[in-house]
């Protein structure tokens, strides 16, 4: 039984990494800003896709408030900008605007189903928080995790995420 069980926890070990800096504690009154997650991955959309899973877990997460970078603004045509590089040098204007304490951002490495007969997901996500007088990093976690055959990618995504944001407590 024993035998099991370390097999078991091996394999399970074996799918999911995390590194993280220490653990980070904001206060209750700061106001956040989610800026746009940079996509180095080969999936159209995985940034915005993880921009809204960030957002729905901070938001059932903490009680700071989280300000979320427009995805169309009134000066923009009517479809949001598809180059990440774009989409960033637009929302640091936005951010400019804003009364904030941090920007949160990040970057997709991998967000894809691996090829094969089983097809399992794989996400791997960093994300940064940045301080907004001076620009500087207080807070970095870096994830990845495989899934199983019938998990789905953002059931996979939702758990990094997940696991990324568990080092940052808000009092």
């Amino acid at each position: 039984m024993k035998i099991w069980t370390a097999a078991i926890a091996t394999l399970l070990v074996g799918c999911s990494t995390h590194y993280s800096a220490e653990d980070l504690t904001l206060e209750s009154d700061n106001v956040i800003a989610l800026m746009p997650i940079i996509n180095y991955s080969q999936t159209p959309l995985a940034g915005e896709k993880a921009e809204s899973l960030v957002s729905s877990l901070w938001s059932q997460t903490y009680d700071s408030r989280l300000l979320v970078y427009p995805t169309k603004t009134s000066e923009e045509s009517k479809l949001p900008a598809l180059f990440d590089d774009k989409r960033y040098q637009q929302a640091q204007g936005w951010l400019q605007q804003q009364n904030t304490d941090y920007y949160l951002t990040g970057v997709i490495n991998e967000w894809h189903y691996k090829a094969g007969l089983d097809a399992e997901p794989a996400v791997g996500i960093t994300l940064v928080l940045h301080r907004s007088e001076d620009d500087r990093i207080v807070w970095s976690s870096t994830a990845a995790r495989a899934g199983w055959s019938r998990e789905s990618l953002t059931s996979t995504a939702h758990k990094v995420i997940d696991e990324l944001l568990q080092s940052v407590d808000v009092e």
